[in-house]
């Protein structure tokens, strides 16, 4: 059986649209769990083609006081890293969640960019090492988290329309601090890339807003030099 095929007709459960392990228990109950990493994962290759969304997102707004991996906490806590996963899965389920998830969803989004800038982060510009593994990785899952939310890149911003005035502040602050540190990992770089990525499409979005704003001008001074000839 094709991989695809096998994970929409054997191992994603319907009834929550999540991946995950499956165990068999003593009295031979096959238990299918709903891993939010697992799920991320697959999630994240497949996009639109994923199936039971529906499903999936009423599981993620209902798992998020749970422990990871089957809900969004660590420990009890925040964690940049675990709502970095949910929040792509919002992005691609953001299209079929009714308005009340949609606002729960919102709520949450707000809660979490907050939890990053304000509790995770560090006036340096580095981050709290909490269930990171390298000094790398404590940049990248928070910088992650930040990027999914559009916080660097307008063009993201699938749950808002809100701007983000201090964001290109924040990400010199961070991309000065990995500099300072002399860390060249992977993980510090791919934070380095994704801050490129946002300075290109504001420089993009500049540079369409300065020629918009000519060929406005440029027609209102055409239409006034005919309205003067017509007089």
């Amino acid at each position: 059986m094709p991989c695809f095929a096998y994970q929409d007709k054997v191992w994603q459960d319907a009834e929550t649209g999540f991946f995950g392990g499956w165990y068999r228990l003593p009295d031979g109950t096959l238990r299918k769990t709903a891993d939010l990493s697992v799920t991320f994962h697959i999630v994240s290759y497949r996009r639109d083609s994923i199936q039971h969304v529906p499903e999936m997102m009423r599981t993620l707004l209902a798992m998020k006081d749970q422990e990871y991996p089957f809900g969004w906490r660590e420990e009890g806590q925040m964690s940049n890293h675990h709502n970095y996963d949910v929040v792509r899965l919002f992005r691609v389920g953001w299209p079929q969640m009714d308005k009340a998830q949609r606002e729960l969803a919102q709520a949450e989004m707000r809660s979490m960019m907050e939890f990053c800038l304000k509790e995770t982060m560090n006036p340096d510009g580095s981050f709290k090492l909490m269930d990171e593994d390298t000094v790398g990785s404590s940049f990248l899952f928070p910088i992650s988290l930040l990027n999914e939310l559009g916080y660097f890149r307008p063009s993201l911003r699938f749950w808002t329309w809100e701007s983000f005035p201090d964001a290109m502040k924040v990400a010199d602050r961070v991309q000065g601090r990995i500099q300072a540190m002399g860390l060249t990992d992977t993980e510090s770089a791919k934070v380095i890339r994704r801050f490129e990525e946002a300075r290109r499409e504001r420089r993009a979005w500049a540079l369409a807003g300065g020629s918009l704003l000519v060929v406005v001008v440029w027609g209102g001074w055409r239409w006034a030099r005919r309205g003067r000839r017509k007089g």
